[in-house]
């Protein structure tokens, strides 16, 4: 599938690749049990670099934002893909900006936001993310996640009032018994 993709984009004209990438992927995406995405197709071992994908990723990111949302499987997917376009575009500071324009809706990018913040072991700025994330995220399950996120991040640097405040906001969005035995531990 990867290398088929990559063939199709290196076929393909500047000018159509966000589209035809686009429903490639579409149709393509219950075919074999990995999803693919352009990370994937970019970073090819012995393969080189994919032509002009500075002057792709803009489309692709535009084409991925265009998605109907009203498709529950290629929507998740599509969601996906756009999250890791706008962090192979435009880093962790990308992926901040789309989660403070978009996050409310798309609650997985502050997840990979705070990941990536962790990953560059920029855990101040991967709280402060998370904050605003526990703040914003209208669905209940994402926003729990992220709250215990929060408090996994408030131990790391031990500060235990920000733990107990993001494991209270979690049990009070979610209430589960790991969350109530992590409040009274």
């Amino acid at each position: 599938k990867r290398r088929y993709f990559r063939g199709m984009y290196e076929v393909t004209a500047p000018a159509e690749r966000a589209p035809v990438m686009l429903a490639l992927m579409e149709s393509f995406r219950r075919v074999g049990d990995v999803d693919v995405g352009l990370a994937h197709i970019a970073n090819m071992e012995g393969e080189p670099v994919l032509d002009s994908i500075d002057m792709f990723l803009p489309q692709w990111i535009e084409a991925l934002r265009a998605v109907n949302t009203e498709e529950q499987g290629w929507h998740r997917m599509a969601r996906r893909l756009l999250r890791e376009a706008v962090a192979m575009y435009g880093g962790v500071e990308g992926l901040g900006t789309l989660a403070l324009e978009d996050g409310r809706i798309h609650p997985e990018v502050y997840h990979d936001w705070v990941g990536l913040l962790v990953q560059q072991n920029r855990i101040d700025a991967a709280i402060t993310a998370a904050k605003q994330g526990v703040q914003c995220i209208e669905d209940p399950t994402y926003r729990a996640r992220l709250a215990d996120r929060l408090a996994l991040l408030a131990h790391t640097t031990r500060d235990p009032d920000l733990a107990v405040e993001a494991t209270r906001a979690a049990w009070r969005t979610v209430p589960t018994l790991v969350r109530l035995l992590l409040m009274v531990a």
